[in-house]
């Protein structure tokens, strides 16, 4: 017997650059070029070739201003940069490792926001970007278990642990 497909609708994530009107066409194009390829992954690059020609149904989620890409590109190789640098910091059972800076957005005396990257230390100095960051991993622990709900068996103690937690 064979195994019948699940019925698929695309949807934008929270925070997607895009809408659930852009969401079923990225979906669509993905699923063209993944059956083009007998069901390979899809790359990056591809993506942006499938998008590139005016009349793609994805074209407008692409920015092709050169040198408008290029300064958000480097805006985002810096937030990666960021992203990824470490400490380590000198406990007293040893060492442990951790992520040097964290997003935070400070709200400023003239009740404006501002967002950047805060140092571990000042952090933790802080009651308000500490409740930040303790949100921000509940959040992402919330993700998590929702991104990888249909392998839940596989990770049915960490789902109990999570669950026990209130996350």
């Amino acid at each position: 017997m064979a195994k019948r497909k699940a019925k698929t609708k695309a949807y934008a994530k929270a925070g997607a650059a895009y809408n659930d009107k852009d969401a079923v066409k990225l979906y669509a194009v993905m699923q063209s070029i993944e059956k083009q390829q007998g069901g390979m992954p899809v790359k990056p690059d591809q993506l942006v070739e499938a998008a590139r020609p005016r009349t793609s149904p994805i074209h407008h989620l692409f920015d092709w201003d050169t040198k408008r890409a290029a300064k958000r590109w480097l805006i985002h190789q810096a937030r990666m940069h960021i992203a990824h640098l470490e400490i380590e910091i000198v406990v007293s059972k040893g060492t442990e490792r951790m992520r040097a800076y964290h997003n935070v957005s400070i709200e400023l005396t003239d009740d404006s926001k501002t967002r950047g990257y805060m140092s571990e230390g000042n952090v933790r100095a802080s009651r308000e970007t500490s409740d930040m960051v303790i949100a921000k991993a509940k959040r992402e622990l919330e993700s998590w278990k929702h991104r990888y709900v249909m392998y839940k068996r596989h990770f049915g103690v960490i789902y109990e642990a999570l669950d026990a937690a209130g996350v």
